[in-house]
């Protein structure tokens, strides 16, 4: 039997983020955790408009990545395949880096995401995120792009 989080929404306003409208929701990516393999979806994110690093928020501490610092490939569009660099900083910090356009690294920002990622992790499991005994986990019936 695998020990799995399940998806666990991770609310966040990093300075990289396009501000919030009136009516938008707060922007959130999604954490799992199966075993020791942790998934980063980042789908739906929209960046700030402008050029350089962009702070996407903050990973859970049972999810800090065996290397401290790590770069990924994830999309930023629904045409493009793994234009957008992302990376783990200090193994809490997520950041939106750069992006490769027409064979040439360039800094300015997608308007939004639509990928992730995923990496290993050693730290100890949350208990606290486990279903409780004798409770059947509830199948999440979304399609997730």
């Amino acid at each position: 039997m695998s020990l799995d989080t399940d998806w666990q929404v991770i609310q966040t306003a990093a300075a990289g983020l396009a501000p919030q409208g009136l009516n938008d929701p707060i922007q959130a990516f999604r954490v799992r955790r199966i075993d020791s393999t942790v998934l980063v979806d980042l789908s739906g994110l929209r960046l700030a408009p402008g050029a350089g690093l962009a702070n996407l928020g903050q990973l859970p501490a049972w999810a800090a990545p065996v290397l401290p610092h790590q770069y990924f490939w994830v999309n930023d569009s629904p045409t493009s395949l793994h234009a957008s660099v992302c990376a783990v900083f200090v193994g809490k910090t997520l950041y939106w880096t750069g992006q490769v356009a027409e064979g040439r690294i360039v800094v300015n920002r997608p308007e939004s995401l639509r990928g992730g990622f995923e990496f290993t992790t050693t730290t100890a499991f949350p208990r606290d995120l486990l279903p409780a005994p004798g409770k059947p986990k509830q199948k999440e019936h979304r399609w997730m792009p």
